[in-house]
């Protein structure tokens, strides 16, 4: 999204905005920026939960092994971005 605002950019300047006159990029985009600034701040939050949820389960672990008779496994598939 930053190239396409460039570009509009580039091109507004180079035509003006007589013959350029399509909505400006930032304007444009805006609902899916704050739309992926919402997303993003979902994952953060799920990240930290699952940090939290390890730690819980790293710490009980001997206990959890104990009462179980099993070893506890804890397998988290990583999200890339």
């Amino acid at each position: 999204m930053q190239a396409e605002a460039k570009e509009d950019e580039a091109l507004r300047t180079k035509y003006g905005t007589q013959r350029w006159t399509r909505m400006p990029s930032e304007e444009a985009s805006k609902p899916l920026r704050e739309q992926g600034d919402r997303l993003g701040a979902f994952l953060k939050k799920a990240e930290d939960s699952d940090g939290m949820v390890r730690s819980k389960l790293l710490e009980w672990e001997d206990v959890i092994t104990l009462l179980s008779g099993e070893k506890v496994v804890y397998v988290s598939p990583r999200l890339t971005m």
